[in-house]
């Protein structure tokens, strides 16, 4: 059954409501986010335990992050950019988004790398020579890959260290994913019977070692800090208060350990979860859990922009900091090479691989 928009407006205050409790501060003022509805998923069901429940589940238990996150967060403003087939960018802006970094290959105030342009993800990761005569030939200049997870659906028989290192090499901005445990009231689909959930007893336990899992799965390719590292959580229903919470304590969770190991944490989602995280969002202040540095959305509106149209308001994410999958499942071919992909719109930070010489300092100390 559709959510009305006065449910989902309800759901929304409630979970800001709640958020200023966990943190001490007063409610914002601003406007709440889109009514997801308007949004176009990819891909309903939930109990509502009442409000009372969703206290008592929400309630200080959306871990705090550093200050430094907290800091990034409440900087988030300006106009976001567009990606409408303009030339690709790829550029280190002067600060990176929060001073959280402790692996070995750069200081941990090092600057992310920022790509603006067209993008596209694909299930598996396309052959290096595909690549190439895809870098040359289409107007695409990012990938998403798969890079883990207990959801992953796609064999990845080529995604290595190499492989990363070769893509970037050959001018692509890499945006890692992660398909961690969805939502436990998941949208029907092809996998989502066999998908395994998040029990709202363990959101925080389980967000935690999947983060952490993310992290080692990141750190494997050769990633270095300020990569990001994008969550992957399909469309859910909004209907109830119980599974938002769940799925935000999870998500909280995971990027407190993304981060933890100097990743910049990332989420993709559609309608509910967009709305979910941007109610948390709304709250910016010191003691605030932000959940997320980097947001892909997906609304397949054939809008190859950023602006955030429809979902995310102007001051959410906006300073290089969004993706938009603005049309899926659809086949191109460009150079003679034929792939299966999804379009995006990117203005955000991509994976930024270890130096040659870190590589060698890590394989001494093994």
């Amino acid at each position: 059954m559709p959510t009305s928009r006065r449910a989902v407006a309800a759901t929304t205050a409630l979970i800001i409501t709640l958020v200023c409790l966990a943190s001490g501060t007063a409610p914002a003022t601003a406007d709440p986010p889109a009514d997801p509805s308007a949004t176009q998923a990819p891909s309903g069901r939930g109990s509502d335990p009442g409000p009372d429940a969703f206290r008592d589940m929400l309630v200080g238990q959306l871990p705090a992050l550093p200050a430094t996150a907290q800091a990034a967060q409440q900087a988030q403003a300006g106009r976001p950019a567009t990606a409408a087939r303009a030339p690709h960018r790829t550029h280190r802006p002067a600060r990176a988004p929060h001073g959280k970094g402790t692996t070995d290959d750069a200081p941990a105030s090092a600057a992310p790398r920022i790509f603006t342009g067209l993008g596209f993800d694909t299930c598996t990761a396309p052959s290096l020579d595909d690549l190439k005569v895809w870098r040359r030939s289409s107007p695409y200049g990012a990938i998403g890959v798969y890079i883990g997870g207990r959801n992953r659906a796609c064999a990845q028989p080529r995604l290595t260290a190499g492989w990363v290192r070769s893509a970037t090499a050959q001018g692509w901005g890499v945006l890692p994913l992660y398909v961690g445990s969805q939502a436990p009231c998941l949208d029907p689909g092809p996998t989502s019977a066999r998908s395994s959930r998040i029990d709202p007893r363990r959101a925080t336990a389980t967000g935690s070692a999947d983060g952490a899992d993310a992290a080692r799965a990141a750190g494997a390719l050769g990633l270095a800090s300020s990569s990001p590292v994008y969550l992957d959580m399909e469309a859910y229903t909004r209907t109830g208060s119980s599974c938002s919470t769940a799925v935000m304590q999870y998500t909280a969770a995971w990027s407190k350990a993304v981060r933890a190991a100097g990743f910049l944490a990332g989420f993709y989602s559609a309608n509910a979860g967009i709305a979910d995280l941007s109610a948390v969002a709304l709250q910016r202040g010191e003691s605030s859990p932000a959940v997320a540095d980097v947001v892909w959305y997906a609304r397949w509106d054939a809008r190859a922009r950023t602006d955030g149209y429809g979902v995310l308001r102007r001051g959410l994410w906006a300073d290089h900091r969004r993706v938009h999958q603005y049309q899926g499942n659809v086949e191109e071919k460009h150079g003679g090479v034929t792939l299966q992909i999804d379009r995006n719109a990117v203005d955000a930070p991509v994976a930024v691989v270890r130096s040659a010489s870190t590589r060698a300092r890590r394989r001494q100390l093994r």
